[in-house]
Order: structure tokens, then C-alpha cells, then sequence
């Protein structure tokens, strides 16, 4: 089934609010550090960025910080970075791109005294492509979590379509749904399988839970499961 990555079209990607053609210049100091926080505030959209020639060490809720130029989010995902800028005077774009499509957005860091810092198209040259889970792979707790026991496990299976515009839990719809019974304190285990064309079929609200494992590859222990 082809994935379905953007079912909503939008005129333009923004940065801080801002379009390419008003883009954000953030003035910066030659061979210093700056920390920027980067938050995917699209209701419907993953994004790609790309720091360039930038190097950065980026961390989360607790974790254990890791080096790069180019990750992933999702929406609502976050991260907070600690950019080394590079000694010699010039302008660097930090760059968002749209997953599955060839619309990005951009920030500009730059020295002071540098006018000239460029202009990008609002469309890419080649489009991005889907969002993968290899950035999570690569997260470990910062301090690893106490083991507890999954208890109850329970296997969720979201299947759906656009055409019709019908969506269900294990076969059924939410008129005719299965409940989970759960009790105060248990610690029960949930398998999303995702069968949908959807890249975003569902989230959570109000929920704190561990992640355990991504694509049937568990977390190692010994590097603690990470907590959302």
C-alpha cells in the first residue's frame, strides 16, 4: 500500500511564522556556540531538517545527547540542539523540508556584518523522503529506567482509508469498539501495528508510557527504554 504522507496541501512551509520570501536572519557570533530548540508545530506534517555544514548536539526528554547535522521530526516532536558555528564569517541556513513533498522553510544563521545571505526556492530540487525511525534507534535514556515487567499485553491493529473515509481498532469502528480493560496502577503492554496508508494514523493526549521497541526492534536494556 502506498503511504499516504501528506493528505493536506498547504500554500507554503513557515519558520517562526515567516515564509522564504520574509525568512528569520538570527545573528550569531564567529566561532561560537548557539542552542537552539526546534519544534514541529505542523498539525499534519513531518519535516526533514538539515543543518548543512553545521555540526550540532542535539537532545530530548532525557536522553543522551547525540552529534549530527540532519534528523527527523515528527509533529509535535522537539528537540534541543547546541550548534558549533564555524570560525570564519558567513551565513548558514537551517533547513526544514516537507517528508514526501519538495516544500521547506528556513532560518538563517548569520555573522554580523554579512549582508548577502541567499535566498532559497520554496520548492527543493527533489523531494524528501519518509521519515524513518533512525534517530530513535540511536536514543538511550540518560539514566537507564528501573525494569518492571510489561504485565498484560494487548495488540492494537489500526487499519483504514481515505476512500472511504473509514478507520478502525482490530477490525471494528468506534460505534462497535473493543474496550482494554485495565486497573489503577497496572502496567499493560500495547503493540501498535500500523496497516493504514497513514504515516500519522493516531496519537496520544494525557499519557505517559515508555517506548519499548520501534518496527519489532526492542531497546536495548542495558541502555534503559526510553519515556515519553
Amino acid at each position: 500500500m502506498k503511504m499516504d504522507q501528506n493528505d493536506i496541501e498547504f500554500d507554503a512551509c513557515l519558520a517562526n511564522d515567516r515564509a522564504l520570501d520574509d525568512l528569520e536572519i538570527i545573528r550569531v557570533a564567529q566561532g561560537g556556540k548557539i542552542r537552539l530548540c526546534i519544534v514541529n508545530g505542523a498539525t499534519s506534517t513531518n519535516f526533514h531538517f538539515d543543518l548543512g555544514s553545521l555540526q550540532c548536539t542535539i537532545d530530548g526528554n532525557l536522553v543522551k545527547p547525540l552529534t549530527g547535522h540532519r534528523f527527523g521530526l515528527a509533529m509535535a516532536q522537539r528537540i534541543d540542539t547546541v550548534v558549533d558555528l564555524l570560525k570564519n564569517a558567513g551565513a548558514w541556513p537551517i533547513l526544514a523540508m516537507q517528508e514526501g513533498a519538495g516544500q521547506q522553510a528556513d532560518i538563517i544563521l548569520a555573522t554580523v556584518g554579512v549582508k548577502n545571505v541567499g535566498k532559497l526556492a520554496n520548492m527543493a530540487d527533489t523531494m524528501a523522503g519518509p521519515l524513518t525511525f533512525d534517530l530513535e534507534m540511536q536514543l538511550s535514556a540518560l539514566t537507564a529506567l528501573e525494569f518492571r515487567p510489561d504485565g498484560t499485553h494487548s495488540a492494537l491493529r489500526l487499519k483504514g482509508s481515505m476512500a472511504p473515509n473509514s478507520w478502525g481498532i482490530n477490525g471494528k469502528g468506534w460505534n462497535n469498539r473493543d474496550a482494554v480493560k485495565i486497573r489503577k496502577g497496572q502496567r499493560i503492554l500495547i503493540t501498535f501495528q500500523n496497516t493504514t496508508m497513514m504515516a500519522h494514523p493516531l496519537h496520544l493526549h494525557g499519557h505517559a508510557f515508555q517506548v519499548v521497541a520501534l518496527n519489532s526492534k526492542a531497546f536495548a536494556l542495558g541502555f534503559g527504554r526510553l519515556r515519553f
